[in-house]
């Protein structure tokens, strides 16, 4: 395992300042190397913070950003349609809560995290 994860913020709302935050002040082996949001601004706040890459949306973040895991923090409907591209593309998932409003949702996004064998928390 490298010495640092490699971390991509997916949603740069209001949550993501907190997560930050931690990160920042608990966790050292954790670098924020990309930002995702729908307005460019919002990332690019994020990414110029930590040194990383602004993107616009997930799937260009996916084919070209430089991340091992994915701090998901998207409003719930949108919670495992994200989750379930980052397990395709090999990320590691971080999703904040709830998983889905549904329970087919989650069972969803669980079989997702499973058969890809990556880390879901």
């Amino acid at each position: 395992m490298a010495d640092t994860l490699k971390l991509a913020f997916v949603g740069c709302g209001a949550i993501a300042r907190y997560h930050l935050d931690g990160i920042k002040e608990h966790a050292p082996r954790i670098s924020v190397t990309a930002a995702v949001d729908l307005d460019p601004e919002k990332a690019q706040v994020y990414a110029t913070e930590t040194g990383g890459t602004a993107y616009a949306n997930l799937d260009e973040a996916l084919e070209k950003g430089d991340f091992d895991a994915v701090d998901l923090m998207l409003p719930h409907d949108l919670h495992e349609e994200a989750a379930t591209k980052c397990f395709a593309a090999g990320k590691h998932v971080l999703l904040e809560k709830p998983m889905s409003l549904e329970l087919d949702s989650c069972e969803r996004i669980l079989a997702a995290a499973k058969a890809a064998g990556t880390v879901f928390m």
